[in-house]
């Protein structure tokens, strides 16, 4: 009984032996596609799993037969004990990897190819060549920019020797004048639309890219270019608002395009099976109506700053505008109206219904335009206003 004992442990504890062995092969010499990084990583967790797993079995174990203690465990059954300092060694293996290992390890990860309600097909396709998590890492950029705008020397001589004119500039006050920039502007409003692409760190990364075009020949080496904190502050500042008017824009025209495609589905919902040309013509009367919902306001649109943002946002509520009439507009005796009744339909309802909407969210009792402010895709105009309601938003927007 206790030979049959002594067999089975040696086989064991041989077996164990092989199994550190395998994992510690696998954390020192990871695959060549693997080294540096995610290597480390998947080793270190393998190795984790095995040691938690057989951990109790090579621990040195106190024998049940005549009170001695068995320390043998390899396949040898006169092999001596490791040391504590292999012991140390083994355990250090199979360590996880550290935190700048881990850092590495999830700037080469790139995220799914999908942005949402955000975004066109060709950013689908082109995302998961460009977009990894290094792209976002405006912390780097931010250490970059200060260095460039370090202490530089001044042509200038005062009694026969070179000065050097000392900068204010730190990344402390940089990283605050890339915070004031955004409180500043709508741009955290982004911030807070939920499903959306509009994250803190993405909006930070564009406002630096667009800083760096703000200040010029000032990141230039070779050119003796002095900057101030306060030169920075105000870079900073029109690059928050050349971003936020951009964003403006784009938001705006994915909701316009999104609302004029909720018509057709609405439209195919309602009545089943719609014929191809009355898509197609369907299609067109959108278009010629957005157009002419939003004619009158040109001129004060042609004055705002934020003039092609409000131009696709007033498309954006005729569109609403019409899909809410879905039904009176197509609706015929029989099924699906003709395409002449639809146009007829969908102009008299631009002009009775949608043309006031579009008025009534754009321009003030004076003739003016209203202050008007960013808004997630997923909101609706109706005859009151927008709806929005608390699923479209991740949390509110800091106070000021």
């Amino acid at each position: 009984m206790i030979g049959t004992m002594s067999s089975r442990r040696r086989k064991w504890g041989g077996a164990v032996a092989t199994l550190a062995v395998i994992s510690g092969l696998q954390i020192a010499s990871p695959p060549p596609a693997l080294a540096d990084g995610f290597g480390g990583f998947v080793g270190g967790f393998v190795g984790g799993v095995i040691g938690g797993a057989f951990g109790g079995a090579m621990r040195p174990q106190r024998g049940y037969y005549g009170g001695q203690t068995r320390h043998n465990v390899g396949s040898g059954s006169g092999s001596s004990p490791p040391t504590q300092g292999e012991s140390s060694d083994a355990l250090a293996s199979l360590a996880p990897p550290t935190n700048s290992d881990q850092t590495t390890v999830l700037k080469s990860v790139v995220p799914l190819a999908a942005l949402g309600a955000v975004g066109a097909t060709d950013d689908l396709q082109r995302m998961n060549k460009w977009d990894t998590e290094s792209d976002r890492d405006y912390t780097q950029i931010v250490q970059d920019l200060t260095k460039a705008l370090a202490t530089k020397p001044d042509d200038k001589t005062q009694n026969g020797r070179n000065t050097t004119f000392t900068s204010d500039i730190t990344q402390h006050s940089v990283m605050e004048a890339l915070d004031n920039a955004i409180r500043s502007t709508q741009l955290i409003k982004f911030e807070t639309f939920r499903d959306e692409s509009w994250s803190p760190e993405r909006l930070r990364v564009m406002i630096l890219e667009r800083v760096q075009i703000e200040l010029g020949d000032a990141l230039d080496q070779s050119k003796h270019v002095s900057m101030t904190m306060h030169d920075v502050d105000v870079a900073f500042a029109r690059a928050a608002k050349s971003v936020q008017a951009r964003l403006f824009e784009t938001s705006e025209l994915l909701a316009a395009n999104r609302d004029s495609t909720l018509f057709l589905l609405r439209l195919y919902q309602t009545h089943g099976d719609v014929s191809s040309d009355v898509r197609e013509h369907t299609e067109k009367l959108l278009q010629k109506a957005a157009a002419s919902g939003v004619a009158p306001f040109e001129a004060l649109l042609q004055r705002d700053s934020n003039g092609y943002a409000l131009h696709y946002r007033g498309e954006r509520i005729v569109y609403d505008c019409l899909t809410e009439n879905v039904e009176a507009i197509s609706s015929g005796d029989q099924g699906v109206a003709t395409e002449a009744e639809i146009e007829k339909r969908i102009l008299d309802t631009n002009r009775d219904q949608c043309a006031k909407w579009v008025a009534a969210q754009l321009v003030s009792k004076d003739g003016l335009l209203k202050a008007q402010e960013p808004v997630p895709l997923r909101v609706v105009w109706s005859v009151d206003g927008p709806r929005t309601d608390p699923s479209m938003f991740s949390r509110a927007p800091d106070e000021l």
